[in-house]
């Protein structure tokens, strides 16, 4: 029973790891589109401008 109970906590640790990657990488493409999305917005104003 006990090798049920560590190789069961053994694949909770590895599923929790791996959505922590994923929230991160979720994280970073979101701030990346987010910053493309910002810049796009200051060149059209500054292209409005003129």
């Amino acid at each position: 029973m006990t090798t049920v109970y560590a190789i069961t906590g053994a694949i909770t640790s590895y599923l929790i790891i791996l959505i922590q990657f994923n929230l991160a990488a979720q994280k970073t493409r979101s701030m990346a589109s987010n910053n493309t999305i910002t810049n796009n917005t200051s060149l059209l104003n500054i292209t409005g401008e003129f």
